[in-house]
C-alpha cells in the first residue's frame, strides 16, 4: 500500500462542519487521549447538504462522525497520536464503515507540518 496524503483534518473534539466541508466529528465515548485522533479527508468543492452518521472502530474505540453524502466512495482515515491510521472508503448506505487498511500510510496536514519542522 502506498502513502495517502490528505488535505484536511478534524480532531474528534466535537468540531461541526470541519473547515466548511460538510464533515462533523464527535467526541462521544472517547477519552481525552482518543479525542486527539484526527479524521483525515480531502474536502470537496460542492456538497449535497445531506449528512449521514458514520462510525469506525479503531484502536479499541468507536469513532463517530457525520459525513456529507457527496463523499460517497471517497477515502477517509483516522490517525492516532502514534501516527497509526485506519483508512476506509465512505459508504453512504451504511453507518458502520468498513476499514480497508490499518497502517502508518496516512498523512495529514499535522504530520506534514511536523515533518517540515524536522520532528518526524
Amino acid at each position: 500500500m502506498s502513502i495517502k496524503s490528505f488535505k484536511n483534518q478534524g480532531l474528534f473534539t466535537g468540531v461541526l462542519d470541519v473547515d466548511g466541508f460538510g464533515v462533523d466529528t464527535f467526541d462521544s465515548g472517547l477519552n481525552a487521549e482518543k479525542q486527539k485522533s484526527a479524521l483525515l479527508f480531502d474536502g470537496l468543492d460542492s456538497e449535497d447538504d445531506v449528512t449521514n452518521g458514520a462510525t469506525v472502530v479503531f484502536d479499541g474505540s468507536t469513532y463517530t462522525m457525520d459525513i456529507d453524502e457527496a463523499y460517497d466512495g471517497k477515502v477517509f482515515a483516522i490517525i492516532n497520536k502514534f501516527r497509526q491510521s485506519v483508512q476506509f472508503t465512505y459508504d453512504k448506505s451504511t453507518t458502520a464503515q468498513t476499514p480497508t487498511a490499518i497502517t502508518f500510510d496516512s498523512v495529514g496536514p499535522e504530520v506534514r507540518r511536523l515533518a517540515a519542522l524536522g520532528y518526524v
